[in-house]
């Protein structure tokens, strides 16, 4: 692998010299300049002590210097005269890929094939360094040297002693070193990680690098093996925090609440903490714990406790605290999310030995039995056997949010890992699940080949009332798994996750047996474990299991979307594979690779499978829209089969509830630029799915259904009109309109009628039929519906195209909505409303889009043509459909990025299915 090495830029400062400059980079107006080399000017004073913050730790995290070796290296590199001369800069917590690619040691992995130019990385050991001093009043203290996260495996020295091994992606760790650090000068940390022994277990084909099936061996995130949706880049580094944690001789560990509602509208918090005497001797101390409003600060209850606790004694406290009037956290669209902040304080001889904090919600969850679930289990008993589809125990969950004492129906998706070099900076987060947030979502499933997701995450998650359930590692089989390592990380996740109101349930894993012989007894281990840690929440096996469906007929199987029109308890993983907007396309896709399309280049960045059989797939679907003849054609037809299958889906499942209980589209984001199901890209840019599912997830909905979308001319087509009301109040005098136009926007038929719907509820609410005239055949159709209150104003409406068969061939799909290509021209006319700033960054502004022709204008959306590097843009409505005559306002907020133009205006793109490019220029 020598012809892999990381270039290092020259720097002619000597081992000694380069150790004493090091202790600059940690400390503002130092820093490595380029790729490596002098770090700060010679001679500069050495740093003052790091500062202790108020929760006792101090913060390790910054400029650390990082190396490759090849294995079995000679010199003992944790002795400081060992150090190199010549490194990269590593902005920890970052891994190996990041911090090569900062310094500008690798191309862009994400573009391209250029992945394949640094998986030379995991060939080797990697060993970062840093300095830093402490006050010499810690002196006496207990300090822990903590790393929240390390991937994958290796050694920790502290001014050259051996503190502890890594080991586990998953696993954080703390090494006692209150008799090594050095009080009164300078400590030198040194860290050795290397991969997984099997990172490099792959297959070759075409040149590249593919994933291979793997038994599930180590406490790591398996999609960094590859999967797909994802490529080979098993991560070395750093990944999470570092810091140094500082107490007296009696330690607070593990804060928990559960809250629970009495039936006079109060609540109970019960806390429950963990006292730790860290000395050979009993102590006497005190406990002071205090409950308060997060926002206001409002006190909420306190309990203060004298406790006398022996050596080495770690002790579980618990006590109730009384809430009179609780605020009530809930899920987005049932009300608001309050939080509640918990402190806890130890004190011993009179001096507070550490405190500890934690937010939580006061709230009460439930899972109840869904209606007619009995009909379900014993359908399932033909069906059972494919663990794909629904598990091999005939039997159900229950599967019904229960959240307060009220139903909830859940929508959302699948959530991977949100960058494949683990940058997970909060603002990528916040910009996820802000979009989930407007998008009407109250449900994510933390898939389990991923990420025991971060704090930001959980914490947005809280806020913005979105649940989460939270998947432990999957894959094939946990017959081989280190056990001890993997519940050790399982047990950190659970302390560190369980008081957020966000956390809905724990998972085994993803698409495994459970039950099988080799992964039963670490799942059941797995469940006693949460039994002791978190008894409040329940423990589903695994995904899908006991009513839990994952369907892929559509898209694997190459089925139409109508096939979703199964009732399940609970769909869990069902989707539609397509590009990302052909500009973020543009972005990792080489110009050569972007038309006809590349089998190898779209397998690469999309199923990473060496079947290729990606294009295909994709193809089956996009050319029922008829012959592509260019990239942007075929992305087109891609996206909009990816919208119409995922909202109906949604639709379908949100008719029959609470027989289904949720729908969950595989997935909602993107691990890399990638052609894939995500509904928002890598690049934070959601796909056209995005809006239809935003619309059919609308808490007042009006859709159709109908058994398939191709028929024969001389049958009857028939759709029932569904009304659909996620509100706490009932839907009355409400009316709707379903009409059926030709492909000219000739209405064809007509129906209507009134709506009555009951609280948190879906009815049935009238039906439209068609007899298809023979002059019909091979020629396509819309149907509308619209729902209006009783004001008269229109609450949602939805359009769907049917195609009938030119052939007569109903399993013959290729082609049928042909006819929609040439589709007549709708016009439209665009006016803008009052720009508001927000900042110096921030606008909104609203657009009104009027279709002034007498033919639907289809499948329109607002853009801005170059979006990444000036502004952000979000919109409350995108991928519209008007009939003739009709307006949308559309809500939008533009943030210009960091490096953008302070001036100047902003152009916005509207364009459409049949809707000719338009552009107009706003001035700011």
């Amino acid at each position: 692998m020598a012809t892999h090495s990381v270039r290092m830029k020259r720097g002619t400062i000597t081992c000694a010299l380069a150790a004493a400059l090091l202790m600059m980079l940690t400390f503002p107006g130092f820093s490595a300049h380029g790729g490596g080399g002098n770090p700060g000017p010679a001679g500069a004073p050495p740093p003052a002590g790091l500062p202790v913050s108020p929760a006792g730790t101090i913060d390790l995290d910054g400029a650390w210097m990082m190396k490759d070796y090849s294995f079995g290296y000679g010199k003992a590199l944790y002795e400081p005269s060992n150090w190199p001369k010549e490194y990269i800069p590593a902005n920890v917590p970052c891994t190996v890929r990041k911090a090569l690619l900062d310094a500008g040691e690798i191309p862009d992995p994400y573009y391209g094939y250029d992945n394949e130019k640094s998986l030379w990385v995991e060939a080797k050991q990697w060993w970062f360094f840093r300095t830093f001093t402490v006050d010499s009043t810690l002196r006496g203290k207990h300090v822990d040297l903590e790393f929240e996260g390390a991937s994958f495996q290796g050694d920790v020295y502290l001014n050259q002693a051996h503190v502890g091994e890594l080991k586990g992606m998953l696993n954080p760790r703390a090494f006692d070193v209150s008799t090594v650090l050095n009080y009164s000068g300078v400590n030198f940390i040194a860290v050795r990680l290397e991969a997984t022994p099997d990172a490099r277990m792959n297959v070759m084909a075409r040149g590249l690098t593919w994933d291979s099936p793997r038994d599930q061996l180590y406490s790591i995130a398996q999609c960094m093996y590859g999967w797909d949706w994802g490529p080979h880049g098993v991560p070395i580094g750093i990944w999470k925090p570092v810091r140094l944690r500082v107490s007296g001789p009696i330690r607070v560990r593990h804060p928990f609440v559960r809250s629970h509602l009495t039936s006079s509208g109060g609540a109970v918090c019960s806390v429950e903490v963990e006292l730790e005497n860290m000395t050979d001797r009993a102590l006497d101390g005190a406990l002071s714990c205090a409950i308060r409003e997060e926002a206001s600060g409002t006190p909420a209850g306190d309990v203060q406790r004298s406790f006398n606790l022996p050596g080495r004694e770690i002790r579980r406290v618990s006590f109730d605290v009384a809430v009179p009037h609780p605020k009530l956290w809930w899920p987005n669209g049932m009300g608001s999310q309050p939080l509640y902040a918990l402190s806890a304080a130890v004190s011993a001889g009179g001096e507070v030995s550490e405190t500890a904090t934690t937010t939580f919600g006061i709230r009460e969850l439930k899972l109840v039995e869904n209606e007619n679930v009995a009909a379900f289990v014993k359908s399932m008993k033909t069906e059972k056997g494919n663990p794909y589809q629904l598990g091999k125990v005939a039997a159900s969950y229950p599967w019904t949010f229960q959240v307060n004492g009220k139903k909830m129906y859940a929508k959302g998706g699948n959530w991977i890992p949100v960058d494949q070099l683990l940058r997970l900076d909060r603002d990528r987060y916040d910009r996820l699940l802000t979009l989930a947030r407007d998008a009407h979502f109250n449900l994510l499933r933390v898939w389990g080949g991923g990420l025991y997701e971060t704090d930001d995450f959980y914490d947005l998650c809280d806020r913005y009332g979105i649940l989460a359930w939270q998947e432990f590692l999957s894959n094939r089989s946990f017959s081989r798994i280190d056990r001890e390592n993997f519940l050790e990380g399982a047990s950190a996740a659970v302390y560190r996750l369980r008081n957020h109101p966000s956390l809905t349930f724990w998972c085994g894993g993803n698409e495994f047996d459970p039950d099988d012989t080799g992964s039963k007894g670490v799942i059941d281990a797995l469940g006693e474990t949460l039994a002791k840690l978190d008894p409040s929440r329940e423990f589903h096996r695994a995904s899908p299991y006991m009513g839990d469906d994952h369907s892929w007929g559509v898209w694997h199987s190459g089925e139409p979307y109508t096939k979703y029109r199964v009732v399940r308890p609970f769909r869990s993983e069902a989707g539609v594979n397509t590009f990302p907007v052909p500009e973020d396309y543009d972005r990792f896709t080489p110009k050569e690779d972007q038309w006809p399309l590349d089998t190898t280049f779209i397998e690469y960045h999309g199923e990473y499978n060496t079947g290729f059989k990606h294009v295909q797939k994709l193809m089956h679907y996009a050319d029922e829209f008829g012959t592509s003849t260019s990239a942007g054609d075929v992305i087109q037809k891609s996206e909009l089969y990816q919208a119409l299958a995922n909202s109906f889906n949604l639709e379908y499942c949100r008719a029959h509830k609470f027989q289904n209980s949720g729908l969950l589209i595989w997935q909602y984001n993107d691990i890399w630029p990638c052609v894939s199901w995500s509904m928002v890209d890598w690049y934070g840019t959601p796909k056209p799915s995005y809006y239809f599912m935003k619309r059919a997830a609308s808490p007042l909905h009006i859709a159709a259904d109908y058994e398939r979308y191709l028929w024969k001319a001389g049958e009857k087509f028939r759709a029932d009109i569904y009304a659909m009301n996620d509100e706490e109040v009932p839907l009355a005098a409400a009316t709707y309109t379903a009409k059926l136009f030709d492909i000219e926007s000739n209405v064809i038929s007509t129906a209507s009628g009134s709506v009555n719907v009951g609280e948190n509820a879906s009815l049935k609410v009238g039906r439209i039929e068609y007899a298809i005239p023979k002059r019909m055949a091979g020629k396509s159709f819309f149907i509308s519906v619209e729902l209006y209150g009783k004001d008269g104003k229109e609450i949602a409406d939805a359009l769907y195209p049917i195609a009938v068969s030119g052939t007569g061939d109903l399993n013959d799909y290729r082609g049928v909505f042909a006819d929609m290509n040439p589709m007549p021209a709708a016009a439209l006319k665009e006016t803008w409303g009052p720009h508001i700033v927000l900042g110096d960054s921030v606008k909104k502004l609203t657009v009104g889009v009027t279709n002034t022709s007498g033919k639907i204008a289809y499948f329109v959306r607002i853009s801005l043509p170059h979006e990444s590097p000036r502004y952000r843009a979000s919109y409350s409505d995108n991928y519209f459909s008007l009939l003739p005559g009709e307006t949308k306002s559309i809500d939008m907020r533009l943030e210009r990025l960091a490096g953008g133009p302070a001036e100047g205006g902003v152009t916005l793109d509207v364009t459409g299915w049949n809707v000719p490019s338009n552009s107009v220029t706003i001035t700011q």
